[in-house]
């Protein structure tokens, strides 16, 4: 599997990755609870909403790395 990587380098083509999202960072999140799950850029007709979006949060506020997905496994 793939190091973490900083957010900058992450795609910006729909591609589905793995974000982190560092304690406290998620708005409204008052648990403060770090966040690793998977996700994609998507940047809408209005740009003030553009930003990585993902199924548990709905949308992650700032996340800070991102790496590939891993290989899924082989099937037996």
């Amino acid at each position: 599997m793939s190091e973490w990587q900083t957010i900058d380098m992450a795609p910006k083509d729909g591609s589905v990755v793995l974000l982190y999202q560092p304690f406290g960072q998620w708005r409204g999140n008052r648990s403060g609870q770090q966040i690793i799950t998977t996700g994609y850029w998507h940047q809408p007709g209005n740009p003030t909403v553009a930003g990585f979006w993902c199924s548990a949060v709905t949308f992650i506020y700032r996340p800070t790395h991102w790496m590939p997905l891993p290989d899924p496994p082989k099937e037996r």
